[in-house]
Protein backbone atom coordinates (compact mmCIF):
# COMPACT_ATOMS: atom_id res chain seq x y z
CA UNK A 1 0.00 0.00 0.00
CA UNK A 2 1.27 3.19 -1.16
CA UNK A 3 1.34 6.29 1.58
CA UNK A 4 1.72 9.91 0.89
CA UNK A 5 5.08 11.75 2.00
CA UNK A 6 4.08 12.86 5.15
CA UNK A 7 0.97 11.84 5.57
CA UNK A 8 -0.34 8.73 7.67
CA UNK A 9 -3.33 7.93 5.61
CA UNK A 10 -3.63 5.58 2.77
CA UNK A 11 -4.17 6.22 -1.26
CA UNK A 12 -7.32 3.79 -1.02
CA UNK A 13 -8.50 5.98 1.93
CA UNK A 14 -8.06 8.91 0.49
CA UNK A 15 -10.10 8.05 -2.45
CA UNK A 16 -13.04 6.87 -0.50
CA UNK A 17 -12.64 10.78 1.57
CA UNK A 18 -13.02 12.50 -2.12
CA UNK A 19 -16.13 10.16 -3.57
CA UNK A 20 -17.51 10.48 -0.02
CA UNK A 21 -16.96 14.06 -0.22
CA UNK A 22 -18.09 14.13 -4.37
CA UNK A 23 -21.15 12.23 -3.53
CA UNK A 24 -22.19 15.17 -0.51
CA UNK A 25 -21.27 17.84 -2.82
CA UNK A 26 -23.76 16.54 -5.31
CA UNK A 27 -26.58 16.04 -2.76
CA UNK A 28 -25.98 19.37 -1.04
CA UNK A 29 -25.79 21.56 -3.92
CA UNK A 30 -28.54 19.81 -5.66
CA UNK A 31 -31.26 22.70 -7.31
CA UNK A 32 -34.06 21.34 -5.79
CA UNK A 33 -32.45 20.65 -2.14
CA UNK A 34 -31.21 24.60 -2.53
CA UNK A 35 -34.80 26.20 -3.50
CA UNK A 36 -35.94 24.28 -0.41
CA UNK A 37 -32.96 25.68 2.14
CA UNK A 38 -33.63 28.88 0.24
CA UNK A 39 -37.43 29.32 0.80
CA UNK A 40 -36.31 28.24 4.49
CA UNK A 41 -33.81 30.61 5.15
CA UNK A 42 -36.20 33.26 3.69
CA UNK A 43 -38.97 32.55 6.25
CA UNK A 44 -36.64 31.87 9.29
CA UNK A 45 -34.97 35.07 8.50
CA UNK A 46 -37.87 37.22 7.98
CA UNK A 47 -40.01 35.86 11.12
CA UNK A 48 -36.94 35.43 13.67
CA UNK A 49 -37.80 37.71 17.17
CA UNK A 50 -34.38 39.42 17.33
CA UNK A 51 -33.72 40.73 13.65
CA UNK A 52 -29.87 40.96 13.97
CA UNK A 53 -27.58 40.45 11.11
CA UNK A 54 -27.12 37.12 9.72
CA UNK A 55 -24.58 34.61 7.50
CA UNK A 56 -25.09 31.83 5.37
CA UNK A 57 -22.48 29.63 5.03
CA UNK A 58 -21.97 28.23 1.81
CA UNK A 59 -19.97 25.06 0.47
CA UNK A 60 -18.20 26.74 -1.61
CA UNK A 61 -18.07 30.20 -3.47
CA UNK A 62 -20.77 29.06 -6.37
CA UNK A 63 -23.67 27.74 -4.11
CA UNK A 64 -22.92 31.18 -2.13
CA UNK A 65 -23.77 33.06 -5.60
CA UNK A 66 -26.23 30.48 -6.11
CA UNK A 67 -28.25 31.11 -2.84
CA UNK A 68 -28.09 34.33 -2.86
CA UNK A 69 -30.05 35.02 -5.64
CA UNK A 70 -32.56 32.07 -4.36
CA UNK A 71 -32.90 33.97 -0.67
CA UNK A 72 -33.65 36.83 -2.29
CA UNK A 73 -36.36 35.99 -4.63
CA UNK A 74 -38.10 34.32 -1.75
CA UNK A 75 -37.84 37.34 0.28
CA UNK A 76 -39.58 39.07 -2.56
CA UNK A 77 -42.18 36.56 -2.80
CA UNK A 78 -42.71 36.87 0.96
CA UNK A 79 -42.95 40.74 1.01
CA UNK A 80 -45.67 39.91 -1.93
CA UNK A 81 -47.56 37.48 0.04
CA UNK A 82 -47.58 40.01 3.61
CA UNK A 83 -48.94 42.81 1.09
CA UNK A 84 -52.21 40.25 0.25
CA UNK A 85 -52.24 39.20 3.85
CA UNK A 86 -52.03 43.13 4.61
CA UNK A 87 -55.51 43.64 2.92
CA UNK A 88 -57.48 41.57 5.04
CA UNK A 89 -55.66 41.33 8.32
CA UNK A 90 -56.53 42.21 11.69
CA UNK A 91 -55.49 45.25 13.10
CA UNK A 92 -53.12 43.42 15.57
CA UNK A 93 -51.74 40.91 13.29
CA UNK A 94 -51.90 43.74 10.26
CA UNK A 95 -49.67 46.05 12.66
CA UNK A 96 -46.92 43.51 12.64
CA UNK A 97 -47.16 42.96 8.95
CA UNK A 98 -46.71 46.17 8.31
CA UNK A 99 -43.57 46.47 10.39
CA UNK A 100 -42.42 43.41 8.64
CA UNK A 101 -42.92 44.71 5.19
CA UNK A 102 -40.97 47.84 6.12
CA UNK A 103 -37.83 45.94 7.67
CA UNK A 104 -37.96 43.44 4.32
CA UNK A 105 -38.01 45.92 1.74
CA UNK A 106 -35.10 47.57 3.82
CA UNK A 107 -33.00 44.61 3.67
CA UNK A 108 -29.52 44.30 1.72
CA UNK A 109 -27.65 40.89 1.15
CA UNK A 110 -24.38 40.41 -0.17
CA UNK A 111 -21.89 38.02 -1.22
CA UNK A 112 -18.54 38.04 0.36
CA UNK A 113 -16.15 35.80 -1.01
CA UNK A 114 -12.43 35.65 -1.85
CA UNK A 115 -11.27 36.25 -5.52
CA UNK A 116 -10.28 33.52 -7.90
CA UNK A 117 -8.80 33.11 -11.24
CA UNK A 118 -11.30 32.10 -13.47
CA UNK A 119 -14.25 32.84 -11.89
CA UNK A 120 -16.41 34.76 -13.92
CA UNK A 121 -16.03 32.18 -17.08
CA UNK A 122 -16.36 29.57 -14.03
CA UNK A 123 -19.29 30.45 -12.78
CA UNK A 124 -21.42 31.52 -15.72
CA UNK A 125 -20.72 28.07 -17.06
CA UNK A 126 -23.14 27.29 -13.74
CA UNK A 127 -25.49 29.88 -15.29
CA UNK A 128 -23.96 32.40 -12.22
CA UNK A 129 -22.81 36.07 -12.30
CA UNK A 130 -20.45 36.84 -9.80
CA UNK A 131 -19.58 39.82 -11.55
CA UNK A 132 -21.62 42.00 -9.66
CA UNK A 133 -20.98 40.69 -6.27
CA UNK A 134 -17.37 40.61 -7.12
CA UNK A 135 -17.69 44.70 -8.57
CA UNK A 136 -19.69 45.26 -4.97
CA UNK A 137 -17.20 43.28 -3.06
CA UNK A 138 -14.48 46.06 -4.67
CA UNK A 139 -16.06 48.93 -4.38
CA UNK A 140 -17.91 48.98 -0.80
CA UNK A 141 -16.45 48.90 2.28
CA UNK A 142 -18.87 45.46 3.16
CA UNK A 143 -17.46 44.66 6.32
CA UNK A 144 -17.95 47.87 7.79
CA UNK A 145 -21.71 48.13 6.49
CA UNK A 146 -22.24 44.41 8.05
CA UNK A 147 -20.73 45.87 11.12
CA UNK A 148 -22.90 48.75 11.70
CA UNK A 149 -26.18 47.83 13.46
CA UNK A 150 -27.85 49.85 11.48
CA UNK A 151 -27.03 49.48 8.10
CA UNK A 152 -29.94 47.33 6.09
CA UNK A 153 -26.99 44.84 5.07
CA UNK A 154 -27.99 42.19 7.31
CA UNK A 155 -27.52 38.85 5.22
CA UNK A 156 -24.21 37.92 3.78
CA UNK A 157 -23.43 34.69 1.85
CA UNK A 158 -19.85 33.26 2.40
CA UNK A 159 -17.92 29.94 2.35
CA UNK A 160 -14.36 30.52 4.04
CA UNK A 161 -14.42 34.44 4.42
CA UNK A 162 -15.40 35.46 7.73
CA UNK A 163 -16.07 32.37 9.86
CA UNK A 164 -13.09 32.91 11.71
CA UNK A 165 -11.62 36.02 13.51
CA UNK A 166 -14.78 37.69 12.50
CA UNK A 167 -16.31 39.80 15.24
CA UNK A 168 -19.55 41.47 14.70
CA UNK A 169 -21.99 41.12 18.25
CA UNK A 170 -25.22 41.76 16.48
CA UNK A 171 -24.71 38.50 14.46
CA UNK A 172 -28.30 36.33 15.86
CA UNK A 173 -28.28 33.64 13.35
CA UNK A 174 -25.68 31.50 11.62
CA UNK A 175 -26.88 29.62 8.35
CA UNK A 176 -24.42 26.39 8.00
CA UNK A 177 -24.61 24.56 5.12
CA UNK A 178 -21.57 23.24 4.63
CA UNK A 179 -19.09 20.45 5.90
CA UNK A 180 -17.81 21.18 8.96
CA UNK A 181 -15.66 19.98 12.17
CA UNK A 182 -13.10 21.01 15.13
CA UNK A 183 -11.48 24.35 14.73
CA UNK A 184 -13.72 25.51 11.44
CA UNK A 185 -17.03 24.46 12.96
CA UNK A 186 -16.26 25.98 16.84
CA UNK A 187 -14.94 29.59 15.06
CA UNK A 188 -17.96 29.53 12.66
CA UNK A 189 -20.49 29.06 15.81
CA UNK A 190 -18.55 32.10 17.95
CA UNK A 191 -19.54 34.12 15.15
CA UNK A 192 -23.39 34.49 17.04
CA UNK A 193 -21.63 33.78 20.49
CA UNK A 194 -21.15 37.99 20.84
CA UNK A 195 -23.43 39.99 23.33
CA UNK A 196 -25.89 43.13 22.03
CA UNK A 197 -28.42 45.05 22.95
CA UNK A 198 -31.95 42.96 22.41
CA UNK A 199 -29.89 39.62 21.87
CA UNK A 200 -30.73 37.01 23.94
CA UNK A 201 -29.06 33.71 22.22
CA UNK A 202 -27.50 33.56 18.84
CA UNK A 203 -29.06 31.05 16.97
CA UNK A 204 -27.77 28.25 14.47
CA UNK A 205 -29.77 26.74 11.86
CA UNK A 206 -27.97 23.12 10.65
CA UNK A 207 -28.87 22.08 7.26
CA UNK A 208 -26.54 19.40 6.83
CA UNK A 209 -25.61 17.69 10.12
CA UNK A 210 -23.00 19.47 11.19
CA UNK A 211 -23.77 19.24 14.88
CA UNK A 212 -22.87 15.40 15.03
CA UNK A 213 -19.01 16.59 15.29
CA UNK A 214 -20.00 19.33 17.54
CA UNK A 215 -19.29 17.02 20.64
CA UNK A 216 -15.61 15.97 19.43
CA UNK A 217 -14.59 19.99 18.59
CA UNK A 218 -16.20 20.90 21.74
CA UNK A 219 -13.85 18.27 23.86
CA UNK A 220 -10.82 19.72 21.99
CA UNK A 221 -11.19 23.71 22.16
CA UNK A 222 -13.63 24.14 24.59
CA UNK A 223 -12.21 22.40 27.43
CA UNK A 224 -13.61 18.83 27.00
CA UNK A 225 -15.18 17.31 30.41
CA UNK A 226 -18.18 17.97 32.53
CA UNK A 227 -22.18 17.33 30.99
CA UNK A 228 -22.33 21.46 30.21
CA UNK A 229 -22.29 22.62 26.65
CA UNK A 230 -22.16 26.02 25.88
CA UNK A 231 -24.39 25.08 23.12
CA UNK A 232 -28.40 24.16 23.59
CA UNK A 233 -31.29 22.98 21.97
CA UNK A 234 -34.31 24.95 22.03
CA UNK A 235 -35.60 23.27 24.13
CA UNK A 236 -33.26 25.33 26.52
CA UNK A 237 -35.01 28.31 25.52
CA UNK A 238 -38.52 27.20 26.30
CA UNK A 239 -37.47 26.28 30.06
CA UNK A 240 -36.34 30.31 29.89
CA UNK A 241 -39.44 31.21 28.77
CA UNK A 242 -41.49 29.24 31.29
CA UNK A 243 -39.18 30.70 34.21
CA UNK A 244 -39.67 33.95 32.97
CA UNK A 245 -43.25 33.56 33.02
CA UNK A 246 -43.98 32.19 36.35
CA UNK A 247 -42.14 34.83 37.69
CA UNK A 248 -43.65 37.41 36.51
CA UNK A 249 -47.10 35.67 37.49
CA UNK A 250 -45.74 35.04 40.91
CA UNK A 251 -44.99 38.52 41.12
CA UNK A 252 -48.03 40.07 39.91
CA UNK A 253 -50.44 37.38 41.38
CA UNK A 254 -50.29 38.76 45.21
CA UNK A 255 -51.17 42.14 43.65
CA UNK A 256 -54.65 40.64 42.31
CA UNK A 257 -53.49 40.82 38.95
CA UNK A 258 -54.03 37.64 36.95
CA UNK A 259 -53.10 37.45 33.64
CA UNK A 260 -55.17 34.00 32.95
CA UNK A 261 -58.39 35.91 34.09
CA UNK A 262 -57.70 38.52 31.59
CA UNK A 263 -57.69 35.89 28.85
CA UNK A 264 -60.63 33.88 30.15
CA UNK A 265 -62.86 37.14 29.56
CA UNK A 266 -63.99 39.57 26.67
CA UNK A 267 -65.42 42.90 25.49
CA UNK A 268 -65.84 45.39 28.55
CA UNK A 269 -65.15 42.02 31.26
CA UNK A 270 -61.66 42.26 30.01
CA UNK A 271 -61.35 46.17 29.50
CA UNK A 272 -61.99 46.04 33.48
CA UNK A 273 -59.83 43.94 34.26
CA UNK A 274 -56.82 45.59 32.51
CA UNK A 275 -57.94 48.86 33.90
CA UNK A 276 -57.77 47.26 37.17
CA UNK A 277 -54.16 45.91 36.27
CA UNK A 278 -52.71 49.08 35.15
CA UNK A 279 -54.34 50.56 38.28
CA UNK A 280 -52.23 48.25 40.65
CA UNK A 281 -48.95 48.12 38.42
CA UNK A 282 -48.54 51.78 37.56
CA UNK A 283 -47.25 52.76 41.12
CA UNK A 284 -45.06 53.01 43.29
CA UNK A 285 -42.10 53.83 41.01
CA UNK A 286 -40.20 49.96 42.42
CA UNK A 287 -43.66 48.15 41.54
CA UNK A 288 -43.80 49.40 38.18
CA UNK A 289 -40.07 49.32 37.55
CA UNK A 290 -39.69 46.00 38.36
CA UNK A 291 -43.10 44.36 36.43
CA UNK A 292 -41.40 46.44 33.28
CA UNK A 293 -38.16 44.71 34.03
CA UNK A 294 -40.03 41.19 34.42
CA UNK A 295 -42.83 41.54 31.31
CA UNK A 296 -39.38 42.84 29.08
CA UNK A 297 -37.52 39.42 29.96
CA UNK A 298 -41.18 37.66 29.44
CA UNK A 299 -40.78 39.31 25.57
CA UNK A 300 -36.78 38.48 25.00
CA UNK A 301 -37.91 34.77 25.84
CA UNK A 302 -40.25 34.41 23.67
CA UNK A 303 -38.73 36.43 20.53
CA UNK A 304 -35.65 34.01 20.97
CA UNK A 305 -37.86 31.27 20.46
CA UNK A 306 -39.07 32.41 17.14
CA UNK A 307 -40.07 31.45 14.72
CA UNK A 308 -40.05 27.43 16.42
CA UNK A 309 -43.52 26.09 16.79
CA UNK A 310 -42.69 25.73 20.51
CA UNK A 311 -43.38 29.20 20.98
CA UNK A 312 -47.32 28.65 19.98
CA UNK A 313 -48.76 27.93 23.46
CA UNK A 314 -47.45 30.40 25.15
CA UNK A 315 -48.49 33.54 22.54
CA UNK A 316 -51.57 34.50 24.77
CA UNK A 317 -49.80 34.55 28.16
CA UNK A 318 -46.51 36.59 26.57
CA UNK A 319 -49.36 39.35 24.55
CA UNK A 320 -51.08 39.66 28.07
CA UNK A 321 -47.95 40.97 30.09
CA UNK A 322 -46.71 42.36 26.66
CA UNK A 323 -49.80 44.54 26.44
CA UNK A 324 -50.08 45.54 30.22
CA UNK A 325 -46.56 46.75 30.14
CA UNK A 326 -47.09 48.36 27.11
CA UNK A 327 -50.01 50.61 28.71
CA UNK A 328 -48.05 51.19 31.74
CA UNK A 329 -44.94 52.64 30.07
CA UNK A 330 -47.15 54.34 28.18
CA UNK A 331 -49.43 56.49 31.15
CA UNK A 332 -52.45 55.17 29.37
CA UNK A 333 -55.42 57.15 30.56
CA UNK A 334 -59.65 55.20 30.54
CA UNK A 335 -59.58 56.22 26.50
CA UNK A 336 -56.90 55.02 25.48
CA UNK A 337 -56.67 51.55 27.61
CA UNK A 338 -59.94 50.60 25.18
CA UNK A 339 -57.37 50.42 22.18
CA UNK A 340 -54.81 48.62 24.55
CA UNK A 341 -57.92 46.52 24.95
CA UNK A 342 -59.01 45.87 21.11
CA UNK A 343 -55.25 44.73 20.47
CA UNK A 344 -55.05 42.40 23.48
CA UNK A 345 -58.43 40.95 21.86
CA UNK A 346 -56.82 40.28 18.30
CA UNK A 347 -53.98 38.46 19.96
CA UNK A 348 -55.90 36.51 22.76
CA UNK A 349 -58.97 35.68 20.40
CA UNK A 350 -57.87 35.41 17.06
CA UNK A 351 -57.23 31.70 15.84
CA UNK A 352 -53.40 32.25 15.34
CA UNK A 353 -51.63 28.79 13.48
CA UNK A 354 -48.36 27.99 11.16
CA UNK A 355 -47.10 31.33 10.37
CA UNK A 356 -49.18 33.48 12.18
CA UNK A 357 -47.59 32.59 15.37
CA UNK A 358 -44.40 33.68 14.03
CA UNK A 359 -45.74 37.45 14.09
CA UNK A 360 -43.86 39.50 16.43
CA UNK A 361 -44.86 41.10 19.23
CA UNK A 362 -45.72 45.22 18.28
CA UNK A 363 -43.21 47.41 19.78
CA UNK A 364 -43.09 50.73 21.44
CA UNK A 365 -45.80 53.06 22.59
CA UNK A 366 -49.08 52.97 21.20
CA UNK A 367 -50.77 56.27 22.41
CA UNK A 368 -50.10 59.81 23.92
CA UNK A 369 -52.13 59.76 26.99
CA UNK A 370 -50.49 62.38 28.80
CA UNK A 371 -52.01 65.59 30.45
CA UNK A 372 -51.76 69.21 29.31
CA UNK A 373 -51.04 71.69 31.96
CA UNK A 374 -51.46 74.74 29.83
CA UNK A 375 -54.67 75.40 30.75
CA UNK A 376 -55.40 72.41 32.55
CA UNK A 377 -58.97 72.04 33.10
CA UNK A 378 -59.10 70.68 37.00
CA UNK A 379 -62.82 69.62 37.03
CA UNK A 380 -62.03 67.43 34.33
CA UNK A 381 -59.15 66.24 35.73
CA UNK A 382 -60.72 64.93 38.73
CA UNK A 383 -63.14 63.23 36.49
CA UNK A 384 -60.54 61.02 35.24
CA UNK A 385 -58.83 60.42 38.93
CA UNK A 386 -62.60 59.47 40.07
CA UNK A 387 -62.00 56.75 37.33
CA UNK A 388 -58.22 55.92 37.23
CA UNK A 389 -56.83 57.24 40.32
CA UNK A 390 -53.78 55.68 39.98
CA UNK A 391 -53.08 56.29 36.55
CA UNK A 392 -54.33 59.95 36.35
CA UNK A 393 -51.65 60.83 39.35
CA UNK A 394 -49.43 59.20 37.48
CA UNK A 395 -49.92 61.09 34.38
CA UNK A 396 -50.57 64.26 36.09
CA UNK A 397 -47.08 63.88 38.67
CA UNK A 398 -45.14 63.80 34.78
CA UNK A 399 -46.22 66.47 33.56
CA UNK A 400 -45.57 68.30 36.54
CA UNK A 401 -41.68 67.40 36.49
CA UNK A 402 -41.31 68.44 33.16
CA UNK A 403 -42.31 71.85 33.82
CA UNK A 404 -40.55 72.10 36.83
CA UNK A 405 -37.36 70.95 34.72
CA UNK A 406 -38.04 73.67 32.28
CA UNK A 407 -39.09 76.41 35.01
CA UNK A 408 -35.88 76.05 36.92
CA UNK A 409 -33.53 75.94 33.14
CA UNK A 410 -35.06 78.86 32.63
CA UNK A 411 -34.36 80.78 36.37
CA UNK A 412 -31.76 78.57 38.79
CA UNK A 413 -33.46 79.50 41.63
CA UNK A 414 -36.59 78.41 40.68
CA UNK A 415 -34.55 74.53 42.34
CA UNK A 416 -36.78 74.70 45.35
CA UNK A 417 -39.69 73.34 43.12
CA UNK A 418 -37.79 70.33 41.97
CA UNK A 419 -36.92 69.18 45.32
CA UNK A 420 -40.33 69.95 46.85
CA UNK A 421 -42.08 67.72 43.76
CA UNK A 422 -38.98 64.64 44.59
CA UNK A 423 -39.95 65.13 48.28
CA UNK A 424 -43.59 64.80 47.46
CA UNK A 425 -42.91 61.53 45.25
CA UNK A 426 -40.75 60.00 48.05
CA UNK A 427 -43.19 60.33 50.01
CA UNK A 428 -46.46 58.63 48.08
CA UNK A 429 -43.58 55.92 46.42
CA UNK A 430 -43.38 55.33 50.50
CA UNK A 431 -46.45 54.87 51.49
CA UNK A 432 -46.42 57.97 53.90
CA UNK A 433 -49.47 59.63 51.33
CA UNK A 434 -51.79 57.55 49.76
CA UNK A 435 -53.03 58.18 46.22
CA UNK A 436 -55.51 60.93 46.64
CA UNK A 437 -53.81 62.92 49.36
CA UNK A 438 -50.65 62.73 46.45
CA UNK A 439 -53.22 64.32 43.73
CA UNK A 440 -54.28 66.97 45.96
CA UNK A 441 -50.70 68.03 46.71
CA UNK A 442 -49.93 67.83 42.91
CA UNK A 443 -52.38 69.92 42.05
CA UNK A 444 -51.50 72.64 44.70
CA UNK A 445 -48.04 72.02 43.25
CA UNK A 446 -49.39 72.58 39.97
CA UNK A 447 -50.94 75.64 41.00
CA UNK A 448 -47.83 76.97 42.61
CA UNK A 449 -45.56 76.68 39.92
CA UNK A 450 -48.72 78.38 37.49
CA UNK A 451 -48.10 81.67 40.00
CA UNK A 452 -44.45 81.44 39.53
CA UNK A 453 -44.78 81.56 35.67
CA UNK A 454 -46.63 84.51 35.78
CA UNK A 455 -44.29 86.36 37.92
CA UNK A 456 -42.47 87.94 35.18
CA UNK A 457 -45.14 89.55 34.11
CA UNK A 458 -46.25 90.72 37.22
CA UNK A 459 -42.73 92.34 37.99
CA UNK A 460 -42.96 93.74 34.05
CA UNK A 461 -39.97 91.82 33.72
CA UNK A 462 -38.25 89.26 30.74
CA UNK A 463 -37.57 85.39 31.75
CA UNK A 464 -34.14 86.76 31.56
CA UNK A 465 -34.09 89.43 33.87
CA UNK A 466 -36.23 87.71 35.89
CA UNK A 467 -33.67 85.35 36.40
CA UNK A 468 -30.67 87.87 37.09
CA UNK A 469 -32.98 89.31 39.75
CA UNK A 470 -33.71 86.92 41.05
CA UNK A 471 -29.80 85.89 41.66
CA UNK A 472 -29.30 89.55 42.79
CA UNK A 473 -31.73 89.14 45.96
CA UNK A 474 -30.69 85.36 46.73
CA UNK A 475 -27.09 85.20 46.35
CA UNK A 476 -26.52 82.12 48.31
CA UNK A 477 -28.52 80.52 44.80
CA UNK A 478 -25.01 81.11 42.55
CA UNK A 479 -21.85 79.39 42.99
CA UNK A 480 -18.64 81.23 42.52
CA UNK A 481 -20.14 84.62 41.97
CA UNK A 482 -21.32 83.65 38.81
CA UNK A 483 -24.39 81.94 36.90
CA UNK A 484 -25.34 81.12 33.75
CA UNK A 485 -27.36 83.49 30.87
CA UNK A 486 -30.66 81.65 29.66
CA UNK A 487 -29.60 83.41 26.42
CA UNK A 488 -25.69 82.58 26.14
CA UNK A 489 -22.74 82.05 28.12
CA UNK A 490 -21.60 82.54 31.53
CA UNK A 491 -22.19 86.05 33.03
CA UNK A 492 -20.93 87.51 36.19
CA UNK A 493 -23.49 89.28 38.83
CA UNK A 494 -21.42 91.99 39.34
CA UNK A 495 -21.46 92.15 35.31
CA UNK A 496 -25.51 92.30 35.12
CA UNK A 497 -25.32 95.35 37.83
Amino acid sequence: MKYYAGLDVSLEETSICILQFARQYTLITAPDRLDKVAEDVALHFAMRGYRGKAMFVAIDKATAVAMHDRVKAAIARLIEQDQERLKTAHEAEGAAIADRLMWLREVDMAVVVSHGQNEIDDLRKKGLDILPHRERMQREDLEAKFKDPHDPLRLVFVCAMWITGFDVPTIGTIYLDKPMKNHTLMQTIARANRRAEGKTSGVIVDYVGVFQNLQKALAIYAGGGGDETPIKGKEALVVTLEQALATVRSFVQPLGVEADAIMAVRDFDRLRLINQAIEILIAPDERRREFLRLTAAVTRAYKALLPDERAAPYLRPVAVFHTLSDAVRARLGPVDISEISARIAELLDEKLEGVAILTPIVEGDTAEGRVDLSGIDFDKLADLFAASPKVTAERLREEAEEKARKLTESNPTRQHLVERLEKLVADYNAGSVDTEQFFEALKAFIRDMDFEERRAAREELSEDELAIFDLLIKPELHQGGATRRLTGGPIAVGEAA
